[in-house]
């Protein structure tokens, strides 16, 4: 892969987008473009490229998780005993409501999670301490669902159950499988599309990608030059090719989601965000591995399924005894 490869590989893996229309849910390639700052015929040139190739195996559909009535967040575990880290590992899943699980170098693990409410957050909040010995749990990065004005029926939900690992699967399709009509699916998806009732990502293999680094650094601010160095770092690091997801922490710190070819390359983006006035430091976290449950979310919307078919079905009358 070269620089501009690089950074659309990154941006495809890690970000959620909006379909494109009901008969095109991929990643629409101008928003794509101008994030990466690539020509339109490109980015569409290199994701055709990959997607023939089988680097891009499939689109996932992810619902909104406002729908199930749930959220999303992560914590960020510092294990005191980092040889005790792959046990946790081995552990960690097993807690009601885990997502995905980002083993960083070292003694950290971000725990993405999802829950109904503060008081259950509390609960799964506990069980992160039991499970990983560690007393030094924060929270970290909150997932940017937005709310869904819209009620899904039943077939909504088989509609975005069929797309779950198959987002651009044609119309047609998803017809003959759930044995209604073309038109009857393009209307739901017209409606499922207008209400941002799911996103769309990008699952690539992996495993075919070699000679790059990934890592994150969380940038801390002073407060009263928050503002001049949030944009100065926009200007020097978060516009670069290496810099493919900026957000920002619950404690206020910006996290950088970048790539490099080296460690020279990692050392450099530290660098150039360490000279920013108004830094008052700069944290490494290396990626070593990302682990994903995939699991909870399809069983939720069979769930959901199950439910509008239960909700469905006709209520038997009472039997008359005899006179």
């Amino acid at each position: 892969m070269d620089t501009s490869d690089a950074r659309l590989f990154c941006l495809l893996k890690d970000c959620y987008f909006e379909p494109t229309s009901a008969s095109v849910r991929r990643p629409g390639p101008r928003e794509v473009a101008k994030m990466v700052q690539m020509d339109v015929r490109t980015v569409k040139a290199r994701v055709r490229n990959w997607e023939r190739s089988g680097l891009l195996q499939y689109y996932q559909a992810i619902p909104n998780y406002r729908l199930f009535g749930i959220r999303s967040t992560s914590f960020m575990v510092e294990m005191a005993d980092p040889s005790e880290k792959e046990a946790a590992l081995g552990k960690i899943h097993l807690i009601d409501g885990v997502t995905s699980v980002l083993d960083f170098l070292g003694d950290k693990i971000l725990v993405w999670l999802v829950y109904e409410d503060e008081d259950q957050l509390a609960k799964r909040h506990a069980l992160l301490e039991e499970v990983t010995k560690s007393r030094k749990i924060q929270r970290f990065l909150d997932e940017p669902f937005g709310p869904v004005e819209t009620q899904l029926s039943g077939l909504d939900w088989q509609i975005l159950g069929a797309m779950r690992r198959g987002a651009m699967k044609p119309i047609g399709r998803i017809a003959d499988e759930l044995g209604v009509t073309r038109k009857t699916v393009r209307a739901h998806l017209e409606k499922l599309v207008a209400s941002n009732a799911f996103f769309v990502r990008s699952i690539f293999d992996v495993t075919r990608v070699k000679g790059l680094i990934f890592f994150g650094i969380a940038v801390a601010l002073e407060s009263e030059l928050r503002e001049e160095a949030i944009k100065e770092l926009d200007l020097v690091v978060t516009c670069s090719v290496n810099c493919f997801v900026k957000m920002v922490t619950r404690s206020g710190s910006v996290f950088l989601a970048m790539w490099a070819e080296d460690l020279e390359g990692v050392e450099n983006s530290m660098l150039s965000a360490r000279r920013i006035r108004g830094v008052k430091s700069v944290e490494l976290m290396l990626y070593k591995r990302v682990t994903e449950y995939p699991q909870l979310v399809d069983g939720l919307i069979e769930r959901k399924v199950s439910e509008a078919a239960r909700a469905r079905a006709p209520v038997p009358l009472p039997r008359r005894g005899r006179v």
